[in-house]
Formats: structure tokens, sequence, C-alpha cells
């Protein structure tokens, strides 16, 4: 038997999560507090954890996952108003780019966040993968908001922990780029829909306006958000229908 096999079989014939283990019995308490207090005191543990961790692997520079030239093009074009002449040079790239490197525009919603902050004259790095963390940490605690009343604590700190310490969505901050903000609004969009449209019989026409708004957030984002608003509205045809 290999080493880490032994190392392995030891854990699992450890006393870690028994019956009568420190561990077991903080995990049952948690259930015990019900889901609402169980649900952020996961999310504060995975949440937390993927910020610690992301701040000890922080690294200068950027990994040039996408064309973020682009996405710098349109926000400063939008800070200085100034669209005409990116529309120009878009064009121009376009034309003798063989195949075309990116399309024409990106969605505004990254864009808009670089205009912003390149209004307040900050021009590192950091802030927009800054951006990405938070946006990533949100991500985490919708997840497991969403999902407390489904799976049992011992589930949710697996799943929790298993995405907060993922090696890939630590290093995933480097690409300043539009997916984990999408990430973010797609997973609040359904998971808004889940739990004050699905569940709730009354009352819904506030929390119909606000998943809409999720939605069109998400195609803020990117152009797969469009799905988002088809499932809402074929939610909102189905939903006339039976209540007709």
């Amino acid at each position: 038997m290999t080493p880490v096999k032994k190392k392995l079989r030891k854990i699992g014939n450890s006393n870690l999560f028994k019956k009568g283990s420190n561990t077991h019995d903080l995990l049952r308490s948690w259930d015990s507090a019900g889901p609402g207090k169980t649900g952020w005191l996961l999310v504060g543990l995975c949440a937390g954890l993927y910020g610690f961790l992301s701040f000890l692997s922080w690294r200068g520079g950027h990994d040039w996952g996408g064309d973020f030239s682009a996405y710098i093009m349109q926000g400063e074009a939008l800070y200085k108003g100034e669209l005409e002449a990116l529309k120009t040079q878009f064009r121009f790239r376009q034309a003798f780019s063989l195949p075309p490197d990116s399309p024409e525009y990106y969605p505004w919603g990254l864009p808009l966040i670089i205009g912003l902050i390149h209004s307040l004259g900050i021009e590192s790095l950091d802030i927009y993968k800054l951006i990405m963390v938070f946006a990533y940490m949100a991500t985490l605690g919708i997840c497991i908001q969403w999902w407390r009343k489904s799976l049992s604590s011992l589930a949710l700190v697996g799943i929790g922990l298993f995405w907060a310490i993922h090696p890939f969505m630590l290093t995933y901050k480097d690409q300043v780029l539009s997916d984990l903000p999408f990430l973010m609004m797609s997973m609040g969009f359904l998971s808004y829909l889940d739990q004050h449209i699905l569940e709730q019989e009354q009352g819904r026409g506030v929390h119909y306006r606000v998943a809409g708004l999720l939605a069109i957030f998400a195609a803020f984002f990117r152009t797969q958000g469009e799905v988002l608003g088809v499932i809402f509205l074929w939610f909102l045809v189905e939903e006339s229908y039976r209540t007709y």
C-alpha cells in the first residue's frame, strides 16, 4: 500500500466525523440552530476562507485571459464620451483581422465598471482583481444560502470548502474578465427565482421585478445571460396559463 493510500485510510478510519466527535457535534449544533443561522455560518466560513487564500496567493500583473484591451477601450470610451471613435477603431480591427480576434463589442457591464474606476483615476489592476474576488465570494454565499434547506451541514461544508480552496478558482481572479460577475448574477437570479417566486404563492409582484432585473444585469455582463431572460419569460407565460 502506497503512503498516500495509507494516509487516506487513516483519515477514513479516524473519529473526525463519527458520532460523539467534536466535528460531528459542531455540525449537529449548526443543524439545530436552524437553516438561516447555519447558512450564514457556512457563508462566513467558505467565503472568508476563499478571501484569505486569495490574499495569500495574490500576485502582481494580469493573465491575458481574453481580449482585455477591448474591455479597456470600451470603458475609456464611456468615460471620455468617445463612442464614435471607438466604433471606428473596432471596425478597422475587424476588417484587418483574419479571423476576427473578438466580437465587435463586448457586453457593456464590465466596461462600465472599468470606466467608473478609470474616472476615479485608479490605474492599478489590483482593484479589478479585487472585484473578481468579491464576485466569487458573493457567488459562494448565494449558493450556500440557496442550498441550505436541501442539503445537510456536512454536505454544504464539503461543497463550499471544495470550491473555496479549488486551485483553479484561486488563480482565476488574475484573469480580469466578465465570467465571475456573470456567475454571481446568474446564480443570484436562479436562487431568487427558486426561493422567492417558486416557493411563494402570494406577494410575487415585487419579486418578479427583482428577478427580471437580475436577469437583465446578467445579460449586461455576458450574452449568455439572455438565456436567463428566456427562462424567466417562459416561467411567466407558464404561470399566466396556470392562473388563467
